[in-house]
């Protein structure tokens, strides 16, 4: 049976944050009797001398606990030996516990071991995925670690190998894994599956049921706080400024909670300053988080804003698990910026910003009391649908499901012993149904259903954003909880889903291609996560529509362009259902028209998908001599008879008043629907559609 081995360096009984979300994976994962193990050093984050059991068996995980140096994190060099040498301790134990079919999942720490990973895992026949929660080198080159400039081109040179070797790779956050795409990683194999809290060690606790802020002497304070690492990462400043304003407030205070690098440029920002409504605490036990993070009436997350895309600011998860609003100070268009814009638990101001900060902190507990409760409100509610256990660990499951799948496949495949059943002589598949579904947007229209033109489920971009007009909002991906709500709505739908989103171009530039698709996938990821058996598709995204070059000679520039550029989206066609593909009417010129469609249909068929045509029985707003005019009878029969000889059914569009912006009325005598309803009258079960000669990209 395959198994699956993470590699990390650190694991319970360690208390680090990467090892808790690992200990906390790889337990749920044993618990429900897959096959685990995990590859990590004998250390513990704080204490470099701790000697943990080489080998055990651990709440059903197999923990194989590697040789290291024991320098610790004190100095650089010794830093970078104890990475050295668990290189290697872990290359050797991979080697001898994998097998074909296996999955080696990588996390980052130490930087660069998923090189390590992806050479044993080539060497063992196994699968690469890649658990990112940060980017080395680029991180150490914001914060700028001298050590490291000369070496970060080779650096950067393995880690992208391994990245593109991935047959996934999971990232936190929609910045990150934009990053991945520029770096030329494919978009289907990037995942985001967010970091999470424990919803049952962390909860809201009410301030006056809150023995820490009795203990701290912070009753009756409004409480700013900042908690966890105080590391480069992370600006205090602005912080630190603020508090300075607001010194002369004796209800304001300021907590500090944590420990890090920066921790004593802090303590002595605060001394040099005379600040006395600052106040330090050191880290809290992990029983004592529920209180600890409730402590304050609002939290601040921090980050540089040139480390957006590199790493995501874990402690968020916390503070959306204890019901607080957030202050962020960073970059406003960040991963967390986004998040508490969409979901609105929080406020996000430019580092330096001090007025913009000590603004928002006077609204929370003087001008609109009511609203930080309200954002607390909103971050749990945000926290329940998307941050906790539940929802990470449902994400994993699915993502190395598939990957098990397709490592049992092979096995099949590739093992004389197992075989997969034949055809029975003498069966013959049936013959295909032509479909034709109803997507019309007419008022008083009868029941097409009973003419056999069946519905179908179209997913328009205000289903996904809640204002359409803002093209700032919509360049975003949608709010998750958003999509993932939509999809719960859609499990009971037993019709065909195509999802309208038309503004992310897939044309063009490279780079901003792959930036749009792996939003395109993300989305689609998000609905099938939640509705598994939905038949879903995007509309006119596969294959791009280019009426023009498809006219021209198949030996053309542009026609050869038009290829690449579908070629370009074959990876994305195996993770929809059917392609949906718009073949609307821009020109009277009727053998032009079926040259387009023969053409995109030719396209179409590449992806290997059912295809469904959309016609629309008007012309195309394009052209604004014929805009929206219908269509002559025999025209419109012609495209669909077209569509019925060369695709696997036809979605109509249309009635839309696009003057008067709203649905047209239904039109009975109309001469279009009067060919149609003689069309589906002539429809019956029949052979697979025609294939067009493939041509050769």
């Amino acid at each position: 049976m395959a198994k699956t081995v993470f590699v990390n360096r650190y694991f319970y009984p360690d208390h680090s944050a990467t090892s808790q979300l690992l200990s906390d994976l790889a337990f749920e994962l044993a618990h429900e009797n897959t096959e685990v193990h995990v590859v990590s050093s004998r250390q513990r984050y704080d204490d470099a001398d701790a000697r943990l059991v080489a080998e055990e068996n651990c709440q059903g995980v197999h923990v194989h606990r590697v040789w290291t140096s024991r320098f610790g994190r004190n100095s650089l060099p010794g830093r970078a030996m104890d990475y050295l040498t668990f290189y290697f301790s872990a290359a050797g134990c991979l080697w001898r516990i994998l097998r074909r079919g296996d999955v080696v999942v990588a996390k980052t720490d130490p930087p660069l071991i998923s090189v390590i990973a992806m050479v044993m895992a080539k060497l063992r026949g196994a699968q690469l995925i890649n658990w990112v929660q940060d980017l080395f080198p680029e991180v150490a080159e914001a914060l700028d670690v001298r050590v490291v400039h000369a070496s970060a081109p080779l650096l950067r040179y393995l880690r992208n190998m391994s990245l593109r070797a991935a047959t996934r790779n999971v990232v936190l956050g929609e910045r990150m894994a934009a990053r991945l795409l520029t770096l030329g990683v494919a978009p289907n194999a990037v995942t985001i599956i967010h970091n999470w809290s424990d919803a049952d060690v962390v909860h809201p606790v009410k301030p006056n049921e809150n023995t820490l802020r009795d203990a701290w002497n912070l009753s009756g304070k409004f409480v700013v706080a900042y908690s966890g690492n105080m590391g480069r990462a992370h600006e205090f400043k602005t912080l630190i400024d603020a508090a300075e304003q607001c010194q002369g407030d004796t209800r304001i205070v300021f907590l500090f909670i944590g420990a890090g690098a920066q921790r004593p440029l802090i303590e002595k920002m605060v001394t040099t300053r005379g600040l006395t409504n600052v106040l330090f605490k050191p880290y809290q036990p992990r029983e004592q988080l529920a209180l600890s993070l409730s402590v304050p009436d609002v939290h601040v997350i921090s980050l540089m804003p040139e480390l957006e895309g590199l790493i995501v600011p874990s402690k968020f998860y916390g503070i959306a698990a204890a019901g607080r609003p957030t202050l962020f100070i960073g970059d406003t268009d960040g991963e967390i910026a986004r998040i508490l814009h969409a979901s609105h638990c929080g406020v996000a101001a430019s580092i330096g910003d001090v007025a913009a900060v000590t603004r928002a902190i006077n609204r929370w507990a003087y001008d609109q009391p009511q609203l930080a409760e309200a954002q607390g409100k909103n971050a749990r509610h945000l926290f329940e649908q998307q941050f906790t256990q539940s929802c990470a660990f449902s994400a994993w499951r699915q993502v190395l499901s598939q990957q098990l799948g397709m490592a049992l496949l092979w096995l099949m495949l590739c093992m004389p012993s197992l075989t997969l059943a034949a055809p029975v002589a003498g069966t013959h598949p049936e013959a295909k149904q032509f479909k034709v579904f109803d997507a019309t947007l007419y008022r008083n229209k009868p029941r097409l259903e009973s003419y056999g033109i069946e519905p179908i489920e179209v997913l328009y971009a205000a289903r996904f954003w809640p204002d359409t007009r803002s093209s700032r909002l919509m360049e975003r991906l949608p709010d998750e909880y958003r999509v993932r709500r939509l999809g719960r709505d859609l499990r009971a739908v037993r019709k065909p889903v195509v999802i309208d989103i038309e503004h992310w171009p897939l044309e063009g530039d490279e780079a901003q291609m792959r930036v749009n698709l792996a939003k395109y996938i993300t989305v689609l990821q998000w609905l099938k996560n939640e509705a598994p058996s939905l038949n879903i598709g995007y509309f006119g995204r596969l294959p791009s529509v280019a009426y023009h070059w498809s006219l021209e000679n198949e030996n053309s520039q542009h026609y050869r362009t038009w290829q690449d550029e579908n070629a370009r989206l074959d990876n994305f066609s195996e993770l929809v259902d059917t392609i949906y593909l718009p073949l609307y009417t821009y020109y009277p010129d009727r053998e032009a028209w079926v040259k387009y469609a023969t053409a995109h249909l030719r396209e179409a068929r590449r992806y290997g998908k059912p295809v469904y045509v959309f016609l629309w029985p008007q012309y195309s707003e394009q052209n604004k001599e014929l805009s929206q005019q219908y269509l002559p009878a025999d025209y419109w029969r012609l495209q669909l008879e077209t569509a019925m000889k060369y695709a696997d059914g036809i979605v109509i569009w249309g009635g839309w008043d696009g003057a008067r912006n709203a649905p047209a009325l239904w039109d009975d005598s109309a001469p279009w629907w009067q060919v149609t309803r003689k069309f589906m009258r002539t429809l019956s079960p029949r052979p697979k559609a025609m294939v067009l000669s493939d041509q050769k990209h």
